[in-house]
């Protein structure tokens, strides 16, 4: 179950707001986000529009609140990564946030179409949650520089390479039809062993430089700041 950090609500009210969450995952994965107006989400519920309207102004800012949650409890779990590689850690961190995302696997495919519409205040590159992009920036730096194998330099770059590498697994996840996401565990097995084949070579002349000037034109579209 998705939660509802403490806010200064009262606990009804923060109750209330995980109940209006909860219903929402079940409305996206069974009529899709497009179809699904805050209305029927109140309705789900069992909460008027007006109350629903007091937490979420539109159905996109759900959504964001839904990735926010996510995030929070991968950076809450960073203390337990393995003290390893970081080929090993990276494997780690993306092993626990498919736990959290599996058992709401459906809704998030539903939110697929969202995540990758420009133009939505719910896409995984707007504006609107550019904090949670930063709250899982700081998440893959301490993933890279906890590792017992951190470069003394560029460990920005490492951490961008490797947070675009996830979102582009989560992309294979949400179309995996295999038991238990097979494939996509299995290509994650194949991204760790990469990664690990790959780290010595940050170290040859120019490796890490031309990895740097890449980043360097990824980096604003992932990290930008919030719009003013």
């Amino acid at each position: 179950m998705f939660t509802s950090e403490p806010d200064g609500r009262t606990p009804k009210g923060q109750a209330t707001r995980a109940r209006i969450l909860e219903a929402a995952l079940g409305l996206f994965a069974s009529k899709g986000f497009g179809a699904t107006t805050l209305r029927d989400i109140a309705a789900e519920a069992g909460v008027s529009l007006g109350l629903t309207y007091r937490y979420f102004r539109t159905k996109e800012d759900l959504v964001v609140v839904l990735y926010g949650d996510v995030a929070k409890r991968v950076v809450a779990n960073l203390p337990r990564l393995p003290k390893g590689t970081i080929a090993a850690r990276f494997a780690a961190l993306v092993e626990h946030k498919l736990r959290i995302l599996t058992p709401h696997k459906e809704p998030f495919a539903a939110l697929l179409v969202a995540a990758l519409d420009p133009s939505s205040k719910a896409s995984v590159l707007a504006d609107a949650s550019s904090e949670i992009r930063e709250a899982m920036r700081t998440a893959f730096r301490a993933l890279v520089d906890g590792a017992e194998d951190a470069p003394a330099e560029g460990s920005e770059a490492v951490a961008l390479t490797l947070y675009a590498a996830h979102l582009l697994l989560l992309l294979v996840w949400v179309h995996d039809s295999t038991p238990a996401a097979r494939r996509t565990r299995d290509i994650l097995t194949a991204m760790r062993d990469a990664i690990a084949f790959a780290r010595p070579f940050l170290a040859a002349p120019g490796a890490l430089a031309a990895l740097e000037r890449a980043c360097t034109t990824l980096a604003p579209v992932f990290w930008k700041e919030k719009s003013r």
